[in-house]
């Protein structure tokens, strides 16, 4: 699969943004870079952003996609979505998956941390729409990046979106800790320790009806050994140092399957929180 990242901006102003926000792909460059994907034998191309939707020519890229016979799954937040002729039109397209994010059980919580009014809505409704049209629950994955303001609430989270709208997964993310969720990080970064009994309470209750949870992008140490739980583990970002692994961490049995702590989280807690951890039960998923 090929990230091809058409934006930085996006028209939510996320508390915990990493992108850069000045980046907007040019709409030939764009098509050369998949062209050079599918020349080295690519066959998905994944729109990433900021908010790819937004992009002047998203339609027209979604379209070359289609007509160079390459198959593209969607990263977004759904707002346009929420307006059913848009949603028809990507439905119409067939993306192989749509991941969202909701960041609360309610539009308190998750239009806070967006910093948008009414986003809240706006995702559900996406959502609503692509279900409505028929696209699959089985191709919608919503993730939710964990903060000290929606931590408390991850059981909450995962009702909502395995319950009430009935996806058989969702997705938790520990903090990236760069632009915006670097200089909110005070307000926002909770400590590993603090998030477990949460996240395990979250899981726990997502094991009683049978779905799944995914947990990315922190330390396994800090994810519950439950037998519904998925860690994704992603080399890229220990290769690229976006994240490092502690001197400790190589005590660890599981180490070789982590990728350990943001390269910045060492600047706002101790890591000697981070322990070793035999896994068991939990499912770890190699990307990368």
């Amino acid at each position: 699969m090929f990230v091809l990242v058409l934006t930085g901006s996006c028209n939510n102003n996320c508390m915990f943004c990493y992108q850069d926000k000045n980046f907007s792909l040019d709409t030939e460059k764009a098509k050369s870079l998949i062209m050079e994907a599918k020349d080295r034998g690519e066959s998905h191309i994944n729109f990433f952003g900021g908010e790819p939707t937004i992009h002047p020519d998203f339609f027209e890229l979604v379209k070359y996609v289609k007509e160079e016979g390459l198959d593209f799954s969607l990263n977004s937040n759904l707002r346009l979505l929420s307006y059913r002729k848009v949603a028809k039109n990507i439905v119409d397209f067939e993306p192989v998956s749509i991941q969202t994010s909701l960041h609360g059980h309610n539009a308190e919580i998750h239009d806070r941390l967006t910093r948008t009014d009414g986003s809240f809505e706006q995702a559900t409704n996406g959502i609503k729409n692509l279900l409505d049209l028929g696209y699959e629950r089985e191709r919608i994955l919503v993730n939710t990046v964990i903060t000290k303001i929606n931590m408390k609430y991850l059981e909450e989270i995962a009702n909502l979106i395995l319950n009430e709208i009935q996806l058989p997964a969702t997705k938790f993310s520990f903090m990236e800790i760069e632009r915006d969720a670097f200089k909110n990080a005070k307000e926002l970064l909770p400590q590993y320790k603090e998030i477990y009994p949460f996240l395990e309470k979250a899981a726990r209750h997502a094991q009683k009806s049978g779905k799944r949870i995914y947990i990315e992008k922190g330390p396994i140490c800090f994810c519950p050994d439950l037998s519904n739980v998925d860690y994704i583990f992603e080399k890229v970002l220990l290769d690229t140092k976006r994240f490092i692994q502690t001197p400790s961490c190589s005590m660890c049995p599981s180490h070789v399957k982590c990728d350990g702590i943001h390269r910045n989280y060492a600047a706002f807690y101790p890591v000697g929180e981070l322990k070793k951890k035999k896994i068991s039960k939990l499912k770890v998923i190699f990307r990368g």
